[in-house]
Parts: structure tokens; sequence; C-alpha cells
């Protein structure tokens, strides 16, 4: 097992492997795709043949909201038998599970399972499952555009799970992951504040934005006495 600070590098983790089961129109006999090397998958056929439900089984896994709050409805269970369990396993290469502490093991995939009316989002490791979190889920990137073709909903910051705030908070975990460049861009910041400082709408912005903050820090300390 190794041990490396939270955001020493970026990673990016690539899928190998789709495997879905009694998801929406996919019954008991899974569905199984093998990602292509450096080549899109492109999936062809009539509609209601099944090509968004895989998908959208993908964007569960991997998409906006945290996948294990997840309570599918009845039209998410094949045939709406919700006693059966469902189950997405995605598989990667070049994804670690990181745990709390920053301690680090080669991970082979991520699974989301339903059953008995319990949710589990789990890591796969060698070693057997435990639960996923947001540093091991944080390197697979997804970007799921609905027919509807809301790609300008991905390239905002409407949520720290669109594709525009994962992208920055890489780029931001890769800038200040070497503290001399830390330093540098901290003493760069200063000196473009103070050239928008010489002007004085500005200056008096600032001003304000300080009182208020000051403000409502001492709210916040009256409150909580």
């Amino acid at each position: 097992m190794l041990r490396r600070e939270r955001y020493d590098s970026v990673q990016m983790a690539k899928i190998k492997y789709i495997h879905i089961t009694n998801y929406r129109s996919i019954g008991d006999d899974a569905v199984v795709l093998r990602m292509p090397d450096d080549a899109p998958l492109v999936l062809v056929g009539p509609n209601n043949a099944g090509k968004s439900n895989i998908a959208t089984a993908v964007d569960l896994v991997l998409g906006e909201r945290w996948p294990g709050n997840d309570v599918p409805q009845d039209h998410e269970f094949h045939n709406r038998d919700n006693s059966i369990p469902i189950s997405i396993d995605i598989e990667f290469d070049g994804l670690d599970y990181i745990d709390y502490r920053g301690n680090t093991q080669p991970a082979t995939g991520l699974i989301w399972r339903r059953d008995k009316g319990e949710t589990d989002f789990l890591v796969k490791l060698a070693a057997g499952e435990r639960r996923a979190n947001n540093d091991t889920r944080g390197q697979c990137v997804s970007m799921y555009i609905s027919p509807d073709r809301r790609l300008s909903w991905d390239l905002s910051y409407a949520t720290r799970y669109t594709l525009l705030s994962k992208l920055m908070r890489r780029f931001h975990d890769a800038l200040v992951s070497d503290d001399d460049r830390k330093e540098r861009l901290r003493t760069k910041f200063h000196e473009v504040k103070w050239i928008f400082d010489e002007v004085e709408e500005f200056n008096n912005f600032s001003k304000i934005c300080r009182m208020n903050s000051q403000a409502s820090r001492r709210a916040s300390s009256i409150d909580s006495a």
C-alpha cells in the first residue's frame, strides 16, 4: 500500500468494461460492453432498444449525484420488479482507491447495487470490496448529455459535479501540488491585486466586501454563543 498527499497528482481513470443487470430494459441476461482503446464506442439501434438506459446507468455511477444516495423508482427495475437486484459494475484502467489517511492501492472498478431495499456503492479491490469515496470516484470524469442536449449545464458551475467544476478542481489540485509553484502564484496574485487596488472603484468594492465578511463572521459568532 502506498501513501501520498491527497492531491499530489492528477489522474484520470479509463473505463474498460460496463456490466449492467436488471436495470430498466436490461434483464438478468447482463449487458456487457467493452470499451475500445483510443476510440469512441457508438451504440446504434432503433428507438426503445435500450441505448439511453446504458448511458443513464453510467451516469448514475459517475454523474452529478452521489450514487450511494440513489433510490431507484419502480420503472428503473427490470419489468418493474423491485424484488430483483440491480447491478451496475464499471471496470477501469488506472483507478486508485484512496482512503481518508491518503493511503492508496490499485482498484479495478466501481459497482452500484440495489438489493433488498438497500443501496451500496463500492470500490473493487484485490482483497474485496469497500465503500467508495469522493477521492476515488473523482478520478472518473464523465459527462452525460441528455436528449435535450443541455451541454451548457456541464459547462457551468451549477454544482460541484458538473464537468467544468470537476476540471477546475483538477487544475487547482495540480497547481497547488508544488509548494514552490504555490508560493509563486500567491506572490503573483498579490501583485495583480495591488494593481487592481489602484482603481478607486475596485478598491471601494473590496472594502465593502471585507466589511460584509467581517459583519457575517460577527453575526455567526453571536448566533453560536
